[in-house]
């Protein structure tokens, strides 16, 4: 039963791991870009023809992958973190045992965000083949990542999820320059006057943000020594 256990955690520990890139591998048949021919071809491979045979079968294996690998593991860590806070209830912990890999990471009472870290990769992957589909222009697909990780950002600072205080901080930095990234991304693109205003609006909110984090703390801090005297 042991070295059942440890092969699922280390299966488990793969896909987690690695589940952003399966989820974009799988989509990206599904981006396709539009030329000035009038021909659309898969942005991931130039020479593929969007809806010719070729492409119907890189479509059937996505789908395939979404259905084989993505939604069975999503369903099955959602399963057991549903079932692990019912065990811990009841002073089970078999199934923190067999999926040891989903809850060892976090805090005792934040056991969830393992589940809420894959729903935040999947989404923002989704998001991006939607908004492609549909011809929406990059800013505002930035401005959707943008407001994704401001999210996340606010999740870490407010629940400190990680097991490790060294992870939280880590984790918070490295969002925090992605945001930045993001934000610089879109203020180098030569917009139009509609997608300005979009770029002033991500540049305010990002603004808001890092004052946020760099002065938030600094005065709860001190909200608290005042009460405690």
């Amino acid at each position: 039963a042991h070295s059942v256990h440890v092969r699922r955690n280390a299966i488990g520990t793969v896909c987690f791991v690695f589940f952003l890139h399966i989820v974009r591998l799988a989509l990206q048949p599904m981006l396709c870009e539009m030329h000035p021919t009038g021909q659309s071809t898969v942005i991931q491979f130039p020479s593929v023809i969007c809806g010719s045979q070729e492409h119907a079968v890189f479509l059937i294996l996505s789908i395939l992958s979404l259905l084989v690998v993505v939604t069975p593991f999503l369903a099955i860590c959602s399963t057991a973190t549903y079932q692990h806070a019912r065990g811990v209830l009841q002073g089970n912990y078999s199934v923190t045992r067999r999926f040891n890999f989903l809850f060892s990471k976090w805090t005792a009472d934040r056991y969830y965000y393992g589940v809420v870290l894959l729903a935040r990769q999947l989404s923002m992957s989704v998001a991006a083949v939607v908004t492609t589909a549909l011809g929406v222009s990059v800013v505002p697909q930035l401005v959707l990542l943008a407001v994704a990780l401001v999210a996340w950002l606010c999740a870490l600072i407010r629940h400190e999820p990680w097991r490790l205080r060294s992870a939280n901080n880590i984790d918070i930095c490295m969002t925090l320059a992605f945001l930045c990234l993001t934000v610089c991304a879109a203020a180098l693109i030569h917009p139009d006057s509609d997608d300005l205003t979009v770029v002033q609006w991500m540049l305010m909110l990002t603004f808001v943000t890092l004052g946020s984090v760099l002065v938030g703390p600094l005065a709860f801090d001190g909200w608290q020594r005042n009460t405690t005297k």
